[in-house]
């Protein structure tokens, strides 16, 4: 059954609570009806600004903070998203300020059918709570696949001419590839530390065994693809200084092949009557003669030395 008020699923003796945007109601309707809760995990639910992902064994419960990437509306950038978990004997309280689709599609099933509601709680609260970590990691497989993408298509427009472009695209994934590096990492030790606290006879450390042996393996397609972009940003930060060492090398060739022609534009442009050939109609065209083998001269000399 469900009720709406407090967004509780229940079948079989089993309860899930799920709130969104948790505010200080709810936090009191858990201390009634949990009142072993430490009043300290309890205030963590309200707070806003996300907190570092941890878990908090205690007698009666177990307390986790989980994050989970994801992308904007936009697609742009990646943002992380806090989930508070509380894990009891007999019920699952899920509460988090951000919407996590895979979790609210998962609940309103539950809640709008009683033999779903059945499937998911049959079998207690930490294997559903295995089953939802499980979809939250399979979305998370997804957004990697979708960094991989543009990881191939960075590496594709390298050398395509569109450097300006690539510059924002390479800060942004380095960004993003740093967010999930952060997010995933220390998940590994949280689920470890529960299945070493798991008693074999529950049969649960096998399955936050295979959550840790996901997380790990999430983490080195993370890890691969940070040490693929920085190869991708140190390459390009080479063809790019390449280029511009290029350009500054053509300007100052043509600065120097210049420099000594404007000498002797601005020596005859003086109008002075004692300059050599000042007084002879053909000084011109013979001057000219002069700066035009002195160019070519200087355009020989450069080849010759392989500067041009």
């Amino acid at each position: 059954m469900t009720d709406e008020k407090f967004r509780l699923v229940h079948s079989r003796g089993f309860s899930w609570y799920n709130f969104y945007q948790p505010a200080s109601g709810e936090v009191d309707f858990l201390k009634k009806k949990f009142p072993f809760l430490h009043h300290l995990d309890l205030e963590t639910c309200l707070a806003t600004k996300t907190q570092r992902p941890k878990i908090e064994i205690n007698p009666k419960y177990t307390f986790f903070v989980l994050h989970f990437p994801y992308l904007n509306k936009k697609g742009e950038e990646i943002k992380v998203a806090e989930l508070d978990v509380f894990l009891t004997e007999k019920a699952l309280i899920t509460l988090s300020h951000e919407g996590f689709p895979f979790i609210n599609s998962t609940f309103a099933g539950a809640a709008a059918s009683i033999k779903k509601a059945d499937n998911l709680l049959a079998q207690g609260p930490e294997r559903l709570l295995f089953k939802l970590i499980r979809r939250g990691i399979t979305r998370l497989s997804s957004l990697l696949d979708e960094i991989g993408l543009k990881v191939d298509e960075i590496d594709d427009m390298l050398f395509a001419g569109e450097e300006r472009k690539l510059v924002g695209q390479i800060f942004q994934l380095r960004r993003d590839i740093i967010i999930l590096k952060t997010s995933i990492t220390p998940h590994i030790g949280i689920f470890t530390r529960l299945e070493q606290s798991t008693s074999p006879e529950n049969k649960m450390a096998e399955y936050w065994g295979s959550i840790t042996d996901n997380l790990g393996r999430l983490a080195d397609r993370v890890e691969n693809y940070r040490e693929l972009i920085v190869g991708l940003s140190s390459t390009m930060e080479s063809y790019l200084t390449y280029r511009t060492n290029e350009i500054i090398k053509i300007l100052t060739i043509f600065s120097v092949i210049l420099l000594p022609l404007t000498f002797i534009t601005g020596l005859y442009g003086m109008n002075l009557a004692s300059l050599p050939l000042a007084n002879y109609s053909w000084s011109f065209g013979l001057i000219a003669f002069g700066m035009i083998c002195l160019v070519v001269g200087m355009i020989l000399f450069f080849r010759k030395k392989r500067w041009l």
